[in-house]
């Protein structure tokens, strides 16, 4: 287990994630390098159960990496991380709030970029999430057994771009859930091996595709029913 995760993974543990002890060194810094702040809604509120995202702009593909929740203060502590300047986001997909970071939510509240220093912690991070993104869920089955198929996937494409998009694979049951940008005109596709690609429209077809635009916090419930691909006999 790399060190990161394992600082990560000991402090959500032991519930020590915006409280852990620090030694301050001589010249005023503690000898650890972080970033600590609280995670803030809509209306101001701090959130109790956010997950902390980061990445250092200055380090190529880094990527995003996930650390502990914030507390019921809605703050939060990261440590080891490197210095230069970070990211730091927060989610919380079961309330509606989604990673702002991630294409097609970037339109959201931006995350700030903090410029940290080795051997100090960057203090008074504000991250505002929301506001509330909408969802969509629902099944996706087979249009002459009923039964789910498998490796089913659902796309979401920014039906003015038709360039950015987003996917989710359907479960073994068939049932998909996912945040979406509100305000935004979104087309739905659905597909699985040995079918025809699905399309939200009147007949299920991509040539009269319906997008569809939500509101903030509104849910829409789709019922995807795939056609087998038919086979030519021997």
């Amino acid at each position: 287990m790399g060190s990161r995760v394992f600082t990560a993974f000991l402090a959500a543990a032991l519930g020590l994630v915006a409280t852990a002890a620090q030694k301050t060194a001589p010249n005023g810094s503690t000898g650890v390098t972080g970033v600590k702040g609280t995670v803030l809604d809509e209306n101001g509120k701090p959130v109790l159960g956010a997950t902390i995202w980061h990445d250092n702009l200055d380090v190529v593909e880094n990527g995003m990496i996930e650390w502990p929740v914030s507390d019921a203060k809605g703050e939060f502590l990261l440590t080891g991380i490197l210095p230069g300047r970070n990211r730091v986001c927060a989610s919380k997909e079961n309330a509606g709030y989604a990673n702002a970071s991630r294409v097609f939510y970037d339109r959201f509240t931006p995350c700030p970029i903090v410029t940290v220093r080795e051997g100090e912690v960057a203090s008074g991070v504000v991250i505002k999430v929301g506001p509330k993104a909408a969802r969509v869920f629902g099944t996706v089955y087979d249009a002459s057994t009923g039964q789910p198929p498998s490796r089913a996937v659902v796309a979401f494409l920014d039906a003015a771009s038709a360039k950015e998009f987003i996917a989710t694979q359907a479960g073994r049951d068939g049932r998909f859930s996912i945040l979406l940008p509100f305000g935004t005109p979104i087309n739905v596709q659905a597909s699985a091996p040995g079918y025809q690609t699905w399309s939200c429209s009147s007949d299920g077809t991509e040539a009269h595709a319906e997008p569809i635009l939500l509101k903030s916090g509104e849910s829409k419930e789709l019922h995807i029913r795939l056609r087998p691909i038919k086979t030519s006999s021997p």
